[in-house]
């Protein structure tokens, strides 16, 4: 939760700053932004570094799924304690690389139309995650030993299984409610020719 309010908050600082006048009084009023926005080492350092935390989170209990109580309460702790935080950070300061317009082939890749079409499936995939993953693991026939190798296939597994039910759930739910509300009660609820004027003004 912190690490995402910390995302919007950089997110809405960029805006700002994007919106401001003149490189002095960008770089007077955003000093940090506007260096971070101005160097390319520090952006694939920023990039560099998100990719190695996530890839360290999710791969740094190897040890102990290849032996099992192998590691000490400590080790365990700090285990449950920092990955889920590290695998968070990582992932934020990637997609800050992306606000701060750095990595343009990511952003060209990220924008073709598959991309986008899945992107619309997050919410869904947030909601149902832990639902699926009871489904999955807890309706096998027998146990199941949990070698490295299984960890990865039940994973990805995992992954097309919530994709696929999220994909059901949007045409079947999300999409045709949310067609009916956009031509039924939006135009008396919204207020979204108040937020476009509020940024015109702001902006002129």
């Amino acid at each position: 939760m912190f690490v995402g309010i910390t995302s919007a908050f950089f997110y809405m600082q960029i805006l700002d700053y994007r919106r401001t006048i003149g490189e002095t009084e960008r770089a007077e009023k955003y000093p940090l932004l506007d260096k971070l926005h101005r160097s390319n080492l520090a952006q694939a350092f920023i990039y560099i570094l998100g990719l190695g935390l996530v890839w360290t989170a999710l791969l740094c209990g190897h040890s102990a799924i290849a032996h099992p109580y192998s590691w000490s309460t400590a080790a365990n702790i700090a285990y449950n304690c920092l990955t889920r935080v590290g695998f968070a950070l990582g992932n934020f300061l990637q997609i800050l690389v992306f606000y701060l317009s750095g990595f343009t082939f990511g952003k060209a890749f990220l924008s073709r139309p598959l991309f986008l079409v899945t992107g619309k499936l997050c919410y869904i995939t947030g909601l149902i995650t832990p639902i699926m993953v009871q489904l999955i693991y807890s309706t096998l026939p027998n146990g199941l030993f949990v070698s490295f190798n299984k960890v990865l296939e039940l994973g990805i597994g995992n992954v097309v299984c919530v994709m696929i039910a999220a994909f059901l759930l949007y045409l079947l739910f999300e999409f045709p409610f949310r067609r009916l509300i956009e031509h039924t009660l939006l135009p008396y609820v919204s207020h979204d020719d108040v937020y476009h004027l509020a940024y015109v003004r702001r902006t002129s």
